[in-house]
């Protein structure tokens, strides 16, 4: 896993998302900057965009295996456990930990182009 704090370099606010951005793992963004995600491709007018805004991090993550074709685009809280250490879930960092009953409504949505 890598997270990665601050601002993430782009070119021209773009990331080539190529599997050797992928060898650590599921890469995580802590900033609250990142409002939104596209991902898009030269080879289709197709692309989705996820709504990020609620959530403090945001993760990329696929499958270790070359043959895998996907990508997903999640938006969450809390940090999860590094490879080969567990933490207890209420010590977890980013933890959203709410009173007995209490409630909080979440929200993000996804485009579809």
């Amino acid at each position: 896993m890598v997270v990665i704090r601050g601002a993430l370099k782009t070119v021209k606010g773009k990331v080539q998302l190529i599997r050797e951005l992928f060898k650590d793992g599921l890469i995580v963004f802590d900033n609250p900057d990142i409002t939104s995600v596209t991902l898009s491709s030269s080879k289709s007018a197709h692309s989705v965009t996820v709504d990020t805004h609620e959530f403090p991090y945001f993760c990329l993550w696929t499958q270790d295996k070359a043959a895998a074709k996907f990508v997903c685009l999640e938006p969450f809280y809390g940090i999860p456990d590094k490879a080969g250490k567990s933490a207890e879930l209420l010590e977890k960092e980013g933890n959203c930990v709410l009173a007995g009953r209490a409630e909080k409504e979440i929200k993000t949505s996804y485009l579809f182009r």
